[in-house]
């Protein structure tokens, strides 16, 4: 015998509520269609990734800036281009189109399916397929990340500028002011097309009609929104602290305040107390406490950021459902009242995937625990590397520089190698000498004995003024005490300058005591090929494919690319992973407590300040270094 089904109620039937209520109702809905959403994407994106990754590495590994420029005009370029495109495309559809879609229906009173919002996103995306539609995702994809106005996608949303970029930009104030305006143009073009994409979606209006339907809007209602919008990011912001402060904050100071007891770095693991037999009564008991101190602090961790993530995933879904309800009031007409929402699905099964979850979490604190030492400390610190000779200790590719640097306990130094109109090599990293000496000539221009007239003002403000530095100088000074490497720099390096720097090299037995690196991959190649004896390394700062097969012994990444998975291919190739130019005290802090082998940078007193300030950490600080990001 059939069941006699009702028939989902009309909006008109359904009961009017407030938007608070509905939202309250709408809340697990939206967690859960966001979950199921990326779950259900995750196959598709990792597909496209691998094809993407595969397509890079036809071209001998790797496909990165160092390069690019031979490879641009092969057809991996088209390839690339079009396997980009689809995954944009899909991150789109997912993060953006889909939740628009399913925010419709929520604040319709209708059912919300991932099948069916995934239907209804595929068939709208065909009106970004124009000119002003790619514009449009293009400024999603790059503008947003940088202006900080719009919806973005987690693609792109850690895209930045590049610092050795920015730090060109922000030394010359012609570029500072252009860029400063170009954000704010990037600014004022978000905003005016703040409900484009919902225009598109929701009204099947094309993009340029679109744009326009958006500017009218905030013409009309640009004020309520830009305060609504502000009250209610406000509000977040409450929410996001007080959602740090109970997950977060009290149970670390619960946590500090029982380990101020226990001994700091303790070595106990699972290895001790298993030979806990041959231990005094005394140390087993530390180290049981040890440990178990340990899991709590894994499990208080690894809750918090789990926690963490769900409010934030939350608050993410109310401003966009915010969002979409200003812009049905702005063309609809004025609501107070909202339709009820359909009969809710049981939660039973919601409740104990959260269980699931929680148990999950135990277990793995409790792996993490037990192996603490082996998981969470490494044998020996990151290496420092003092840019340009000596960093900000010292004007820039000296020999005073490589003094300081060495007086600091650095690793080594880097310094930028170019070729002279009669062929000697001096020390230089611009393009010619106008920032230094204030004369504006390349080193190719100018002859040695030209160069060597030149004075450099000291930047310690001992007013000293410094002759150019000759690459003899370079090595005479770090022979058998300090590394070099040596970037070769500008319109001359090529071939035969590698030819060149192996045979002065050479001349004066310094072939342990440098490593040849360029942003030029080829002659970084052929310098490998040519010279297996010296040590050589590749600088890039975007890539794509298994950037460990290149040619050269040494990664040298730029600090947002230098992921974790990077560093491991690297690792797994039996070559080094470096990470350039890391000045900043966050990312500093970051990689001196990472995997990485070594880091380039002009704060090396920073460096060494830093090392200080983790290795006194408590165990809890280690804990939260390395687990509290996960969420992210």
């Amino acid at each position: 015998m059939k069941r006699n089904r009702k028939k989902p109620k009309s909006s008109q039937e359904q009961k009017q509520i407030s938007f608070r209520r509905l939202t309250l109702e709408a809340l697990p809905e939206m967690w859960s269609f966001q979950i199921l959403t990326a779950l259900f994407m995750a196959l598709p994106a990792s597909v496209l990734s691998r094809l993407i990754t595969w397509t890079a590495e036809s071209a001998g590994g790797a496909m990165t800036t160092a390069n690019a420029g031979k490879l641009l005009l092969s057809w991996r370029t088209p390839v690339l281009l079009l396997l980009g495109g689809i995954l944009i495309f899909w991150y789109v559809l997912s993060e953006i189109i889909i939740q628009i879609h399913m925010h419709e229906d929520v604040l319709n009173g209708s059912r919300a399916g991932i099948l069916q919002e995934m239907g209804k996103g595929i068939r709208s995306f065909r009106r970004f397929l124009s000119p002003m539609g790619i514009m449009i995702l293009l400024y999603i994809l790059i503008a947003v990340p940088l202006c900080g106005i719009g919806f973005s996608i987690s693609l792109s949303r850690s895209f930045y500028i590049p610092n050795f970029i920015m730090d060109v930009i922000s030394a010359t104030p012609l570029y500072a002011i252009a860029y400063a305006v170009l954000m704010l143009a990037l600014a004022w073009v978000g905003y005016h097309s703040a409900f484009s994409v919902h225009a598109m979606l929701l009204d099947g209006m094309t993009p340029a009609q679109a744009r326009i339907k958006s500017r009218h809007i905030l013409k009309d209602h640009g004020r309520k929104f830009l305060f609504g919008m502000l009250k209610h990011i406000i509000c977040i912001v409450l929410i996001l602290f007080a959602a740090y402060f109970l997950f977060n904050f009290l149970p670390y100071a619960g946590l500090e305040h029982m380990g101020k007891e226990l001994p700091k770095g303790y070595n106990a693991d699972i290895l001790l107390l298993a030979d806990s037999a041959s231990l005094p009564e005394a140390a087993a008991e530390t180290a049981a406490s040890v440990i178990i101190y340990r899991i709590l602090c894994c499990l208080a961790v690894l809750m918090g950021t789990y926690l963490d993530s769900v409010v934030f995933l939350l608050c993410g879904a109310y401003l966009m459902l915010r969002f979409t309800r200003y812009y049905l009031e702005f063309t609809r007409g004025s609501c107070g009242f909202w339709p009820e929402r359909p009969r809710k699905s049981r939660y039973g099964w919601k409740f104990l995937i959260m269980i699931v979850v929680f148990i999950l979490l135990f277990l793995f604190s409790v792996l993490l625990g037990l192996f603490y030492h082996q998981i969470f400390t490494r044998p020996e610190p990151v290496k420092i590397i003092a840019h340009r000779a000596g960093g900000t200790e010292a004007s820039e590719n000296s020999i005073e520089g490589l003094y300081a640097a060495m007086e600091y306990g650095c690793y080594g130094s880097e310094i930028d190698v170019q070729r002279t109109k009669d062929g000697y090599y001096v020390i230089n990293h611009d393009h010619d000498f106008k920032r230094l000496t204030g004369t504006a000539k390349a080193p190719r221009d100018m002859t040695l004995e030209e160069i060597r007239t030149l004075r450099i003002q000291d930047t310690t403000g001992s007013g000293a003024e410094l002759p150019v530095v000759t690459l003899e100088e370079m090595l005479e000074t770090v022979q058998g005490k300090s590394k070099l490497f040596i970037e070769l720099k500008g319109s001359t390096a090529d071939r035969q300058m590698v030819d060149d720097l192996a045979r002065i090299i050479r001349q004066r037995n310094c072939v342990q005591d440098v490593a040849l690196i360029s942003l030029n991959y080829d002659i970084i190649d052929y310098a490998e090929t040519n010279y297996p004896e010296f040590e050589t390394g590749t600088l890039f700062f975007a890539g794509i494919g298994n950037v460990a097969r290149l040619n050269c012994d040494l990664l040298i990444m730029e600090e947002q690319i230098a992921t974790d998975f990077r560093v491991e291919q690297v690792h797994n190739a039996g070559k080094q992973a470096i990470v350039w130019t890391v000045n900043t005290p966050e990312a500093m802090y970051r990689f001196l407590d990472s995997n990485v082998d070594a880091l380039i940078t002009d704060e090396i007193r920073l460096a060494e300040e830093t090392q200080h300030s983790l290795d006194a950490r408590s165990d809890l600080q280690v804990i939260q270094d390395k687990l509290g990001g996960m969420g992210e």
